[in-house]
Order: structure tokens, then sequence, then C-alpha cells
């Protein structure tokens, strides 16, 4: 991307790998295969459950490590203030300093925590593109940051906007969400603008948006499995749903995996 607006139509070619399989230069709507996205899912994540599995322990690791540091330390030393009380009250009485170091430790974690989270999930996209496409990427790239700026700026306006649908009974946000899905991913391959990713998701998921319902269903149900073994199901249930959902943007794009050029 050319600059650093995330708004800005960029002027680098697409996101490319020297391995791999070849990346096509253009993005050409295709239509969902249910059946085809969940098999090659499977396939995947059978040959290449050590590094999926070890990515989303880091993903999950650097949630915690967030959380603790923006939340828990604060949270930590604002309570102990609290119980000592340095303006001589009685303890556990917060005087007005404690209660404006709270809010503003609050203001910042609120602030700090998405951009973090953010940041994280645009190597963690790029690393499952990188492995779908055949390549032995590093687990240094979770922490690349790619194209952070625009990414950030249109999972805002994709959040923004999904939530507002769900403010009107919900149908019109579940019919955003599966509009615009792709948008996030078409933004960190550098192949469009922040606006013009949205139009390119909306031209790529029309007829192919009840496939997606029935996709996104499948994978909900494989995660509340998992939920249901105290959670630590979810260890190897999200792994196969992030997987699934990459999956499903490489065949709506055209994009082949490993498997098609492998010819299995």
């Amino acid at each position: 991307m050319s600059g650093d607006n995330p708004f800005q139509t960029p002027q680098a070619g697409p996101f490319h790998s020297e391995q791999g399989v070849p990346i096509p230069a253009e993005v050409t709507k295709n239509t969902l295969d249910f059946g085809q996205v969940l098999g090659d899912s499977v396939k995947i994540y059978q040959e290449k459950f050590v590094p999926l599995f070890v990515s989303n322990l880091i993903l999950l690791g650097w949630i915690l490590l967030v959380l603790a540091v923006l939340f828990g330390i604060p949270t930590a030393v604002a309570a102990a203030m609290v119980d000592s009380n340095p303006n001589g009250g009685p303890p556990g009485e917060p005087s007005g300093a404690v209660l404006l170091v709270i809010m503003v430790f609050g203001f910042f974690s609120v602030i700090l925590y998405p951009l973090a989270l953010c940041w994280m999930l645009a190597g963690f996209n790029t690393y499952l593109f990188q492995l779908v496409r055949g390549e032995q990427p590093s687990f240094g790239v979770l922490f690349s940051g790619t194209n952070f700026l625009p990414y950030l700026g249109v999972l805002l306006l994709l959040s923004i906007a999904v939530n507002l649908g769900m403010c009107l009974l919900i149908i019109p946000g579940l019919f955003l969400a599966l509009s615009l899905w792709p948008a996030p991913f078409l933004v960190l391959e550098n192949r469009y603008s922040v606006m013009n990713s949205f139009k390119k998701a909306w031209e790529l998921t029309e007829g192919n948006r009840l496939t997606m319902l029935l996709i996104a269903f499948i994978l909900g149900l494989i995660n509340g499995a998992g939920a249901l073994l105290l959670y630590v199901g979810m260890l190897f249930t999200l792994p196969f749903v992030n997987l699934a959902v990459i999956v499903a943007y490489f065949m709506i794009t055209s994009q082949p995996t490993y498997l098609q050029a492998e010819g299995k």
C-alpha cells in the first residue's frame, strides 16, 4: 500500500511469494462449493496440523498476554493503591487519584487491545494464506503485521456496519456479514483499497451468501462442540475453523490451494 493512508488505492502489485502455488494476478469470482470447502479443509488440517495448531496457540498466547498487560497488571496496581490509600483515607476506599489512574488505564486499554489484536490477526491470516498455498512459512510471519493500517481500517468499518445491522433486528447485520466477509482478506493481500474491497466483496458473495451461511453454521457447530469439553476442545476446533474460512476465501476468489496444484 502506498503511504500510510489505509483508504488510499494501492500502487503496489498483489501480494506475492517466491514459493508455493502461483497467485493469480486478478481476483475472479467463483461459486462456493460447500462440500469442497469442508473436504479441502479437512485434508489440509490433517496434513498441516502441527503448524496450524502451533500458530493458533501463539495467537491465543498473544491474546492472553495482551489482556494481562493491558488489564491484569493495571487492575492489580489499582487494587494495591486502593488497599494502601496513599491519601490517608480508610483502606479499601479509592481516592480521587486512584480513580483517575483507573480511568486512564481503562481508556488506553480499551483502545490498545483491538489494535494489538488486529496487528496479530494480520500476521496470523497471512501465515494461513502461505500455508494453504503450500509454502513453508516461519512463525515469524505471525508477527509481521502485514498491511496493518489498511487491515485495521477495513475491520473497523466492517465491524461498525455489521453491528449497526445487528441492531436492526439482526437480519441486516447477518446479511452484511455474509456480503462483506472477504473484504479484510482482499485488503490483506494488497489487492484493493479499503473502500474498493467492500465493492469487490459484494460482487464475490452474490449468489454465494446462502452457501457461506451454511458453512458458517457448520463451523459454529464444530466450535460449539469444542466448547462443550471445558473449552479444551477449541484448541483443536479453532485451527480448523480458521483454516476453513481461508479455504472458502481461496475458492470464492478462484485461487488454487496446494491441493489443487498437486491434483489431490
